[in-house]
């Protein structure tokens, strides 16, 4: 009877033969939550801890006349001033989430470079899942500030690129040209000159979860996310051994500990 009555009282479906009965029933079924509380959500459980809003604000002025560690207005979309996900910031979650959050390569406990040189998180094995997510958005930020200044309309034209037919573009500075990066994953396919900042985002993850398969990748990478042989020209070993700019700005994520 009792497990009856629960039933009816999570289904919200009661079955009343007469007046006697109804108001039997209405009293039992009150007394029933009164002790049992709110019934269990199983949409709610699966969800459990698959959402983070992250919480660490961004710098965003200098410490100093000679900082350049800080982010710019443009890069809260990333992470807002008061610490919580932007669109992009929650582009980069759900992409992580799909890959398998905790099972995914970017939360793993081993990433090279992490507590080992160049010691980009030193406390990367005691973060939590979703402090793990918010390094990752607060990384990419900082690729992005250095890159293109957060800047989703940003073209590099200068002397230095290697190829003048296929310049860097939009907010990560991906190839102009889809046959020049639609090889480096399957979200890097979007359109000849495209600046969306969501296809470059998605691009660069893809790019990024290849630099971490290390020699099994695309790029057959160290496994680090810097140095190491990479799209991102800031990133190689020859032009920094610790990430450069891109490296200072990772450095000052809060739960890891780093020297800047």
């Amino acid at each position: 009877m009792m497990k009856l009555l629960f039933l009816l009282v999570i289904t919200g479906v009661v079955l009343m033969p007469s007046a006697h009965a109804e108001q039997k029933t209405i009293g039992h079924l009150n007394e029933l939550v009164r002790q049992v509380g709110t019934p269990p959500c199983a949409a709610c459980e699966a969800n459990k801890g698959s959402k983070s809003s992250g919480r660490y604000k961004i710098p965003m002025t200098p410490r100093s006349k000679n900082d350049a560690t800080y982010f710019n207005k443009d890069c809260t979309k990333f992470i807002k001033e008061d610490g919580t996900y932007g669109v992009w910031g929650e582009e980069i979650e759900t992409y992580i989430n799909k890959k398998g959050r905790e099972d995914s390569r970017f939360l793993g406990d081993h990433i090279p470079g992490m507590s080992s040189a160049p010691f980009t998180c030193p406390n990367w094995k005691k973060l939590s899942a979703d402090d793990r997510i918010n390094f990752w958005v607060w990384m990419i930020a900082s690729m992005a500030m250095v890159e293109s200044t957060c800047d989703v309309k940003a073209l590099n034209v200068g002397s230095g690129i290697p190829d003048r037919t296929d310049p860097p573009r939009g907010l990560m500075q991906l190839n102009s040209l889809k046959s020049g990066r639609s090889w480096r994953g399957p979200n890097c396919k979007f359109a000849t000159n495209g600046m969306g900042a969501i296809d470059q985002i998605r691009c660069s993850m893809d790019i990024m979860e290849q630099v971490l398969k290390g020699k099994t990748g695309h790029y057959k990478s160290n496994g680090m996310i810097f140095p190491t042989n990479t799209y991102w020209e800031k990133l190689r070993p020859r032009h920094s051994s610790n990430g450069g700019p891109i490296g200072k700005l990772a450095r000052r994520f809060p739960p890891c500990g780093a020297k800047e």
